[in-house]
Order: structure tokens, then C-alpha cells, then sequence
């Protein structure tokens, strides 16, 4: 207690000192902690599951088209459950959206479609009611529904009677059995939002339609491997008895946690990494700080030791003090860190969907843990060194300037150059995110994003008739059309940047590449229109017309990569092809225009050949998004959308009102929060070993008065002192620079995965943040060494 008190009085006296080295500390456990938060809350916690370690997704694969994460049939589904003897259950399950008329306005919903086990592979019970029985899948039982507490509240009145009770999704009546837990969450991290019903699938027998994905829970004790090997070999069972539509086909296991959370994790690993380098940064700041008072209070020590302290007895009160900043700075990091994270996760919802991160007892655990951790890599070193005091030197001197060691200062310099090889390696690696994402940037999505408003049409099954889904489309165009600034409006399936469908075709008169599979292609649905509204470039033939309709010649649109693949110097006007997607396989599709590429699936996407339909000859009830060009900005313009839909359907939903550029924005978002964070922390990193060389040129002047005197007083030119000065400055940076450049060609390796157009051992990136870097340390070196060359050598001797 002694020791803490005499701890908290010397910070006490030096509240400069103290305030520095808190801020430096706490900026480096809070932003250890908010990311540590954060990766506990994505990749370390167990999902919110009974027994989660039990769970897998099981994947169906493709060898041919090695696709190792693809969705199933029912029938395959319902042999890999029945043949199974690793598994307790089994479930299937598919995203649908579902509309919901009536309250103030209608609603597009995200639902599940998913088989009676789900709940018990889960582990889940509803918090009211009941979930699925197995009957309840059968067509004209399925008609039941179990809603989400988020929806029961927001929409449905938080009736406390609502079990048992109707609501209306897609103009069907559905009874609900129960009410999901407020912390539901299945799929996890899913892209589609959460989910507001969950509601049975009947059966579909076609073996050869993909489009269940499948979750399982092993038999307690069963490894994965086992339970891979038996599924493999249920489905080369399958593959010999239903070779039409199963050659090719295997199954691949993956716990479930890794699933979902596989594509975060790069990301969150280089967060980690990276805070981790700049609380060492932080650290070696802090002890050459510790160091650089030291230099003072040698006198002090020497007195210590005379009155008998031993040298263990010195070394434990200077690491009390050490523990006493470490401590003050967990507090305020802890103080803090609660907005960090907030802000952190905020970035992160970006491009992921991530929930508010609690602090738990264990991001509490691991903030003591990271503070009290930094106490012997920021206080050992110095504590120690100070330690090893010349006791009759130091006294004869008083503790001057002049007695600090050779090891204090080759300790120093070690650790300067310590900070300036990792703040090299993160602002090589901060560089190189920079330049990929604006590279990113500029890259050219195949049409102009300004002054465009999409808003998307979910249709419910009343428009399942061609004819019905018309009249609807038809109207709201009309609507939107006369709308006040609009210049132009057209309907799309799959907008650019947000993915989309993917089809195989034949080419008349050329073989098939596969007996069962034509060529891939991504695959749309536009109305009249739409490449004008798009200003997507026309460059061959001509766009769909109103008189491409139901009843009108097949006709398609297809883009420059399919004319590049499929008829290099040729015209392909005229010339036929038919989609797998269409049942009937007499119909075929005239080419009647070719358009520019667009980056459909993203601007870091390659552009693949895509087919174009009219939406009247389209025989899938697509939902539409509607897209509109406006003259005069959007204030006001998402309302007027949205009132002129429900004046031809007031029971449509319209969502997702969006600019095309909020569009495009979310799709870079993963490469945009990336850049950010990374060149935040790069920065902090060069600020902070700006400071250490600061700290130590400092410390170097203030050792050397008696020296620079001398020189001066023989007739030593400010010019040689300052270059004298500067030029130890820049020989501990160049050093540590040399190391970090050296580090950062192995470690830029890791972060390969999230480049686009960079290589990870791009010259003008090391060039310029080694440029970045001598020239913070040149400005640190110059403020102490224009001090020194102002000294007068009278007043440094008389001092001396």
C-alpha cells in the first residue's frame, strides 16, 4: 500500500507525463477491446443454440461445376435424413419474402419456409404457443404460421391472445401456432435481415430442383468426419440410382458457426491484428516515456539503494507505478470504449448484418486481462533498466543529465525502432487497402449511378397469371411515369450490384457442352424501356417494345461478354437460343439487340454473358424493382413512389426505396470500412511513433547540453548541430523502417483475399509509406534539434 501511494503521488507530480501516457495506453486497450468485442460477439461466441458445437450445415456439391455450398432437392433432403445414422435430426429450410396487407400500410416480410424439425434441431421452443408438427407439411395442413416477437409487437399488437388467431400473408389466412423468442436468430448473420414468419414447405417430389438448404444436429459423440463419410457414401447411392439428376452430386459438412461466419472472418482476423501491433506501438511509447523521466529520478534511485533497498525492492516500486497507469488507463479505455464499439458495429452493419455487441463479463475479463498484460511490456524494461544504477556516480553527479547510461539509450533506441517498424507495417498495409479501394472506386459499372430511385415490388400470388402481373406492372409505370422530375422509368428482376439469377442456355444449331447442362449465363427480366432508363449503351439491334409481348415472337437481349463468347466476329442479331429455365423445350428466343456490359454482380466481379427477357414474355412470377431517372433530385420522390403504387394496389408493398448510388455504395462497403479502420489505426500507429522519436531526440538533446556547448563554444555551426540532431533521428527510423518493410512483405500476404488490382508487394505503396514515415520522424527530430542549436555555450557550461 506504501508502494501504491508513493505511485499515485509521483503521477500526481508529473500530471504532463501522466496524461500522456494514460491516453496513449487507453487508446490502445480500447480499441483492443472494442475490436476484441466485436470478434467475440462474431467469431468466438457459441451461437445462440442448445449444444450449438453439434450443429452443421450440410451443403449439397457439384464436382463438375465445383460449387462445394449449393442448395438440394426435397427428395435428395429426405434420403440423406432417413438413411442417416449419425445424425438425431435434420431440417430443411428456405428464405421466402411474404406480403402482409392491411394496418396503415402493406409490408414486405422476411419469412422461412422450413420442415417441422427446425425447431428441434435448434433447440428452440417458442416463448409462446407451439412449433410445427410433422402433418403440418402437407399441402392444405400448411397453412399455419409461427411470427417473430419483433413482428407481434410492431405489427400485430402484441396480442396476448394472438395464438390460434389469423393473419393474412399473401392473401392466404394462415393460423399461428407460436411466437419466436425476442433473441431468435436463424440464419445467423443473414443478408436478408431477421426473420418475421416462419411457415411450414409442403414437399416438392422434383429430384432435380435445388432449392433447400439443410441443417443438421449430430448424435451427441459423433465426430463430423464420420458423419461426412456416411453422407457421402447415402450420396453416391443417390448418384447411381438417379443419374439424371444426381451425376456429380456429393455433400459437404461444415459446422455451422463456420458457415455462416467464414466469409467475416479474414476481416475480423486483420482488425485484431492490426490493434494488436498498435497497442504495442502503445506500449513501447509509454516505456520509452517511463525511460526518458527515469533519467531524472536516478538520484532518486541512488538514494534508495544507499538506504538499503535492494535492487528486487526498486524494480517492484517502479512496476507498482507501471500498474497504476496500466490500471488508470483500463478505466478510461472501459470509460470509453462503450462509444467505440457502438461506432465500430455501426461501420460494420454496413456490409454485414451485425447485432448491438453487449459488454459481457467476458469483454470486461478481457479488458482487466489487456490492461494488466501491458504492465510488463511497457513497465519491465525501463523498471529494470533505472535498476541498474551506479550508486557512487549517481550520487557524486545529483541525478544530471549527464549520467544517463549507455544502456538506457541503446533501450531507447531499441524501442523506437521497434515503433517505427510496426507503424511502417500498418501504413503499408492501410496503403495498400487505400489504393484497392480506389481502385475500386473508379471503376466503371457500365452506366451512370446518378439520378437514379429504385423501389422494389414484392408481388403476392393474386399476380401469379402473366396476364394479372401485366396489368399491374403496366399501371404502375403509367403512375411513376407522370410522377413530377421523372424523366424516365422501367421494371428490372435483379438490379446491378445486388447478384442475381443464373440460368443455362442452348445455342440453335451448336451442341450442348454438357448432356444434361447447356451454357451458363446470368440471367434478367427487364420491361421496355429499361436500357434508356439505365442509359446503358445499345450496341447492336434494338431494345424490347411494347409489341414484345405474351403473344408476340420469343425474343431476348443479350450483353457484349455473351456476343464476345459466343459469336467473336459475327452478328448475333437473329439468332436463336433456349433457356433450361422454361419447361417447354420447344421455345426459342430471337436475339434481337446487344447491350454494353454491366458490372451486374459487383464492381470487383468479372462481367459474365447475361440474357435479357421481356417481362410480358416472362413465365416466372418475378418480383420487379422499379427503376426511375429524375431530373430534379429525390426529395419527396420516394413518397410519391410509394403513394402511386398503392393508388393502383393498396394492398402492394413497396420496399428497399433506395438511390442507385446507396446501391453501389453497400457493395463496396466490406472494401470502404476496411480502408477506414485500417488507415485510422495506420495513423494513430505514425502519430504515435512521431512522438517516441520526439521523446527520444528530446531526451538525446537534454543528455548532450554539455556536449552541444562545447561544440558550439569551438565554433560549431547551427547548421552542423542541427544536422548532428537529425541525423540519429533518421538512422533509428530508417532501421526500423528497413525491419517493418522486411515484416510487411510476409505479413501483406495475409490480406492478399481483400485486394483488388494491388499486389501485397506493391512498389509505390512501400515507397510512399516509407516517404510518409521519414518525413513524421524528420519533423519529430526537428523540434528538439532546433532547441539544441539555440543553446547559448555559456549558459550550457555554467549549467554543467
Amino acid at each position: 500500500m506504501n508502494d501504491l501511494k508513493f505511485a499515485f503521488r509521483q503521477l500526481l507530480k508529473n500530471p504532463g507525463f501522466t496524461a500522456v501516457a494514460v491516453l496513449t495506453l487507453a487508446l490502445g486497450i480500447g480499441a483492443s477491446t472494442a475490436i476484441f468485442s466485436v470478434v467475440n460477439a462474431v467469431l468466438l461466441r457459441p451461437l445462440p443454440y442448445s449444444h450449438a458445437d453439434q450443429l452443421v450445415t450440410v451443403w449439397a456439391t457439384d464436382r463438375e461445376t465445383h460449387r462445394y455450398q449449393d442448395s438440394t432437392s426435397y427428395p435428395d433432403f429426405a434420403d440423406w435424413r432417413e438413411q442417416n445414422h449419425t445424425f438425431a435430426c435434420m431440417a430443411a429450410y428456405t428464405v421466402k419474402p411474404f406480403n402482409m396487407a392491411g394496418g396503415n400500410q402493406p409490408e414486405r416480410l422476411i419469412g422461412l419456409r422450413a420442415s417441422a424439425d427446425l425447431f428441434p434441431v435448434l433447440g428452440l421452443i417458442p416463448s409462446k404457443g407451439r412449433a410445427f408438427l410433422p402433418h403440418e407439411q402437407e399441402i392444405g395442413r400448411d397453412r399455419v404460421v409461427i411470427v417473430s416477437d419483433s413482428l407481434w409487437k410492431r405489427r400485430l399488437g402484441a396480442d396476448p391472445d394472438l395464438v390460434g388467431k389469423t393473419i393474412v400473408l399473401d392473401d392466404e389466412s394462415c393460423t399461428v401456432l407460436g411466437i419466436l423468442p425476442p433473441d431468435f436468430q436463424f440464419p445467423p448473420y443473414s443478408p436478408f435481415g431477421p426473420i418475421d414468419v416462419i411457415v411450414p414447405f409442403a414437399p416438392d417430389l422434383n429430384r432435380g430442383g435445388g432449392y433447400l438448404f439443410v441443417v443438421g444436429r449430430l448424435k451427441p459423440d459423433v465426430p463430423i468426419e464420420k458423419a461426412q463419410a456416411e453422407l457421402a457414401s447415402i450420396a453416391r447411392r443417390l448418384e447411381q440410382a438417379y443419374p439424371a439428376t444426381d451425376k456429380g452430386r456429393g455433400v459437404n459438412l461444415v459446422p455451422m458457426h463456420q458457415a455462416f461466419t467464414g466469409g467475416f472472418r479474414p476481416a475480423f482476423m486483420l482488425m485484431a491484428g492490426t490493434v494488436g501491433l498498435l497497442l504495442l506501438i502503445a506500449c513501447s511509447n509509454v516505456a520509452n516515456l517511463l525511460l526518458a523521466r527515469g533519467i531524472g529520478r536516478q538520484k532518486e534511485v541512488a538514494v534508495r539503494a544507499a538506504l538499503g533497498a535492494s535492487r528486487l525492492r526498486i524494480v517492484r516500486q517502479l512496476l507498482t507505478e507501471s500498474l497504476l497507469l496500466a490500471g488508470i488507463s483500463g478505466i478510461v479505455a472501459l470509460l470509453s470504449f462503450r462509444w467505440g464499439i457502438d461506432s465500430l458495429v455501426a461501420m460494420l452493419s454496413q456490409y454485414m448484418p451485425i447485432r448491438p455487441v453487449p459488454v459481457d463479463r467476458f469483454v470486461l475479463a478481457w479488458a482487466v486481462l489487456i490492461s494488466f498484460l501491458t504492465v510488463p511490456i511497457f513497465g519491465s524494461a525501463p523498471a529494470f533498466a533505472l535498476s541498474r544504477h551506479n550508486l557512487q556516480q549517481s550520487l557524486k553527479e545529483g541525478g544530471r543529465a549527464s549520467s544517463v547510461s549507455l544502456h538506457h539509450s541503446r533501450l531507447q533506441s531499441a524501442l523506437v525502432v521497434a515503433q517505427t517498424g510496426l507503424a511502417l507495417m500498418l501504413l503499408i498495409g492501410a496503403g495498400l487497402l487505400i489504393k484497392s479501394f480506389f481502385l475500386i472506386e473508379r471503376i466503371s459499372p457500365g452506366f451512370p449511378t446518378e439520378d437514379l430511385l429504385t423501389a422494389h415490388l414484392p408481388l403476392s400470388p393474386k399476380y401469379s397469371r402473366p396476364e394479372a402481373r401485366e396489368s399491374l406492372f403496366g399501371k404502375v409505370l403509367t403512375q411513376v411515369r407522370a410522377l413530377p422530375g421523372v424523366e424516365s422509368a422501367a421494371l428490372v428482376a435483379d438490379l446491378p450490384f445486388r447478384g442475381g439469377t443464373h440460368e443455362t442456355f442452348s445455342i440453335e444449331g451448336q451442341p450442348d457442352p454438357d448432356a444434361r447442362r447447356g451454357h451458363p449465363a446470368d440471367f434478367n427480366v427487364v420491361s421496355p424501356g429499361y436500357f434508356h432508363t439505365m442509359r446503358i449503351p445499345l450496341l447492336a439491334g434494338r431494345e424490347f417494345a411494347v409489341l414484345d409481348s405474351r403473344n408476340a415472337p420469343d425474343v431476348a437481349i443479350i450483353n457484349e461478354a455473351m456476343r464476345r463468347r459466343f459469336w467473336p466476329g459475327e452478328d448475333p442479331i437473329g439468332k436463336r437460343l433456349r433457356l433450361y429455365y422454361d419447361s417447354n423445350p420447344n421455345r426459342w428466343f430471337a436475339i434481337v439487340g446487344v447491350v454494353s456490359d454491366v458490372r451486374r454482380r459487383g464492381l470487383m466481379s468479372e462481367v459474365r454473358p447475361e440474357v435479357f427477357l421481356s417481362y410480358s414474355q416472362d413465365t416466372h412470377a418475378s418480383p420487379m424493382t422499379c427503376v426511375l431517372r429524375s431530373r430534379s433530385g429525390f426529395v419527396g420522390l420516394a413518397a410519391a413512389v410509394q403513394q402511386s403504387v398503392w393508388a393502383v394496389d393498396k394492398d402492394q408493398p413497396v420496399s428497399d426505396v433506395l438511390t442507385m448510388e446507396e446501391i453501389r455504395s453497400q457493395s463496396i462497403a466490406q472494401p470502404r470500412v476496411l480502408m477506414f479502420l485500417l488507415g485510422l489505426f495506420a495513423a494513430l500507429a505514425l502519430t504515435l511513433a512521431g512522438v517516441g522519436v520526439y521523446g527520444v531526440i528530446s531526451c538525446s538533446v537534454k543528455a548532450r547540453l554539455h556536449e552541444i556547448g562545447i561544440r558550439m563554444a569551438l565554433g560549431a555551426r547551427r547548421g552542423q548541430v542541427l544536422k548532428m540532431i537529425l541525423k540519429r533521428g533518421m538512422i533509428l527510423t530508417l532501421f526500423g523502417g528497413a525491419i517493418g518493410a522486411i515484416a510487411a512483405t510476409g505479413l501483406t500476404q495475409f490480406i492478399t483475399g481483400l485486394l483488388y488490382g494491388v499486389k501485397p508487394l506493391d512498389l509505390a505503396t512501400y515507397s510512399s509509406a516509407s516517404v510518409l514515415l521519414i518525413m513524421a520522424a524528420a519533423l519529430a527530430c526537428l523540434l528538439p534539434a532546433r532547441r539544441a542549436t539555440r543553446i547559448d555555450p555559456m549558459e550550457a557550461l555554467r549549467y554543467e
